[in-house]
């Protein structure tokens, strides 16, 4: 991804003011009667706008007048209307993370509302600021220190999404989302990125295909705890042992720091959709993969599953080099939503990952096998109060062998929280997570024999967040 600098800020405001200016413009040429509810309720009004009046008569002897130019087409800017947020199957309970994940649907979901030629331009995100602390106790401490830390960080979205709608259904979307992070980011230029940026085109309810910077469809879902980047998702992690990450069919599922995306996306029924989504480009190496998925929702029962497969290589071919990192997984989930008391799931996936060298011999330290399996439930205890928990665990070998040629290298993680979220008007969310973690490290293939230990942590969290 290509990092923005802080002179980018004043280009965007100076956009979306003037997108606001247009809109406002637009709204007064339409008719009073409907812009002036529909305004108040913030969303476009129904009606095309219009400018101009029709010519007069020439007189007989004077040269036809040029023909009046054509009524601009209407432009409405609004903060994403309920309707946005597709649900033909319940999402999940009120508040509850699956309630927050959208299992693959077009959304922002904005069809025409004044008729043909319309363009909707809809603002929607979020800012949120945790406060937290960890403190793990190291199984080798003598050459890696316990850790001790408190934690604040902050992140706020600006989502911007202009969708163009013509006849029957058929739609030009853009979406574009201005990031900034507080107090973790390493370096000043970190403070300003980006989130989503592509380009959909296609038809609403039926198919499209998205190409730009964007998040595959997820399956492996986790619950109101591990959300990425938290103190519970590092879980026993020390300045010198980091644990095994989980794997969830997540190598090509999230924004890749370089590499683009292409996906296409079918909808043949309300209950069936599946995303193939291909991705492309470069960092410090070339990167072709390909993950397609499908999901089954039925509402109170939802299954997911999916497949993917991708391959690393070099930029520069000099000296005939083979190295090269091929991944490829697969996974699935089965969940279930009692509205509006209860959403539960669970959840299984195994990661392969396998090195080549620059001779193009497989590296068999840095090829791994990893398997991760968990579930998590979501209870409603009154109308704003949720608690839930979760638990997930994690292991990884590699293909490096000791002398016997029996034994590898072995890596575990065990992943276990609760969580407590209070609901304030709809839009502020006040969450609290405790979290414990055990990390096993096992290094036998390594001569002579390194013993095995564990790390533990112990976390606490507490989030504010606001959407809008």
């Amino acid at each position: 991804m290509s990092r923005q600098s802080f002179p980018a800020t004043g280009t965007v405001i100076c956009s979306i003011l003037l997108s606001l200016l247009v809109g406002r413009s637009a709204f007064a040429q339409a008719d009073d009667s409907d812009s002036a509810e529909e305004t108040a309720a913030g969303t476009p009004s129904e009606e095309s706008a219009t400018s101009g009046a029709e010519a007069a008569a020439p007189e007989a002897a004077a040269p036809a007048a040029p023909a009046a130019p054509a009524a601009p087409s209407a432009i409405g800017v609004e903060r994403l209307p309920g309707s946005a947020y597709p649900e033909p199957q319940v999402r999940g309970i009120q508040g509850g993370s699956l309630w927050m994940t959208f299992h693959g649907l077009q959304w922002p979901y904005m069809p025409a509302v004044g008729g043909d030629g319309t363009t909707r331009i809809g603002f929607s995100g979020s800012a949120w600021v945790d406060t937290s602390y960890r403190t793990v106790e190291s199984g080798v401490p003598d050459t890696d220190p316990s850790v001790n830390e408190w934690r604040q960080q902050s992140r706020f979205v600006l989502r911007t999404t202009p969708t163009f709608n013509v006849s029957n259904g058929w739609f030009v979307q853009g979406q574009g989302e201005l990031v900034l992070t507080g107090a973790a980011p390493a370096s000043t230029q970190d403070f300003l990125v980006a989130d989503d940026l592509y380009v959909r085109t296609g038809k609403w309810n039926v198919f499209d295909i998205t190409a730009g910077r964007f998040q595959g469809w997820e399956i492996y879902h986790l619950g109101m705890g591990l959300d990425l980047n938290t103190v519970e998702r590092d879980g026993a992690r020390t300045e010198g042992n980091r644990p095994v990450d989980l794997y969830g069919l997540t190598y090509f599922w999230d924004r890749p720091n370089g590499p683009g995306r292409l996906a296409a996306h079918f909808y043949p029924t309300d209950y069936l959709r599946f995303e193939i989504l291909g991705q492309v480009g470069s960092s410090a190496l070339n990167s072709l993969g390909i993950r397609p998925v499908g999901i089954l929702d039925l509402g109170i029962v939802k299954v997911k599953a999916g497949v993917e497969y991708g391959k690393e290589t070099p930029r520069q071919q000099a000296d005939n080099r083979k190295e090269s990192v091929q991944r490829s997984g697969f996974g699935g989930t089965i969940q279930t939503v009692l509205n509006p008391y209860l959403e539960a799931g669970v959840a299984a996936a195994r990661g392969l990952i396998d090195t080549y060298n620059a001779q193009g011999i497989l590296d068999a330290g840095r090829s791994t096998t990893t398997t991760s399996y968990g579930g998590f439930a979501n209870v409603r205890v009154v109308e704003s109060l949720l608690l839930g928990g979760g638990a997930n665990f994690t292991k990884e070998t590699n293909l490096k062998v000791d002398t016997t040629g029996t034994k590898n290298d072995i890596k575990s993680h065990l992943q276990v929280f609760g969580a407590a979220q209070y609901t304030l008007w709809d839009q502020l969310y006040i969450k609290g997570v405790v979290a414990y973690a055990d990390a096993l490290f096992d290094p036998e293939s390594d001569p002579p024999p390194i013993a095995k230990f564990n790390n533990t942590s112990l976390s606490g969290r507490l989030r504010f967040m606001y959407l809008f």
